[in-house]
């Protein structure tokens, strides 16, 4: 797995069993698990260190609170109603966040965002991109099973296939066969690989599901990686 990419499970499989009301009412407010995935859903798309649409970027903690353009810091503690990003959010303020085109925040989130601002609005214990972490509960998978394969191809030339699975493609000259070359370390789920038209490439499409996608081209030679194309 990539460094920056965090998958953060602690109190969170526990937190996800709550009925949601009670969830919302029960459990405190944690930046990292509650807030930055509301942001990352509806904000951070324009609103991000690239594209920075009104100077505000959402990716970190200290550069939402920078604010943009339109306000200075868009969130005031302790003033849920006079924080700019709930006028916003609300259509109190404009510009209207997110855009008309936009699917808007649900009820249930706008209000956990007002809740997080009434208490203080807490920032992350480590303030990272939002970009680069998820929060998913922690399940322990089946030790003793294969790896499921997840994408299968064969060379032009008919000599080699490539069977991709979680994290990881081997090189075969037939499917029952040790691996003649092993690329592994990917960040997730292979979800599709092919050979290069000359066979001495591979492209791999891998990435974390609900954070980013990633294609990968890597040398059949010695299994370097050649070249990375970054989904948004």
């Amino acid at each position: 797995m990539p460094k920056g990419i965090q998958i953060l499970g602690a109190t969170v499989f526990a937190w996800a069993a709550l009925a949601p009301g009670d969830a919302a009412i029960a459990a405190d407010i944690v930046y990292e698990r509650d807030i930055a995935p509301i942001f990352r859903t509806y904000c951070a798309g324009c609103h991000n260190d690239v594209d920075l649409e009104g100077e505000l970027s959402v990716e970190r903690y200290a550069t939402l609170r920078k604010g943009g353009m339109d306000e200075g810091d868009p969130v005031v503690p302790g003033k849920a109603e006079d924080s700019f990003l709930i006028r916003s959010l609300e259509g109190r303020s404009t510009p209207r966040m997110p855009p008309k085109d936009e699917p808007r925040v649900p009820a249930d989130d706008l209000a956990l965002l007002k809740r997080w601002i009434a208490e203080g609005a807490h920032g992350p214990v480590r303030d990272e991109s939002i970009l680069e972490t998820l929060v998913v509960p922690e399940i322990p998978g089946a030790a003793s099973s294969p790896p499921a394969v997840t994408a299968l191809a064969r060379s032009a030339d008919g000599k080699l296939i490539a069977v991709g699975s979680y994290g990881r493609v081997e090189i075969r000259s037939r499917l029952n066969e040790a691996a003649r070359l092993v690329i592994g370390d990917l960040p997730g789920k292979v979800n599709a690989v092919n050979f290069s038209a000359d066979g001495k490439q591979v492209v791999i499409a891998t990435g974390i599901t609900g954070l980013r996608g990633v294609a990968l081209l890597h040398e059949l030679s010695d299994g370097r990686l050649a070249r990375e194309f970054a989904g948004h």
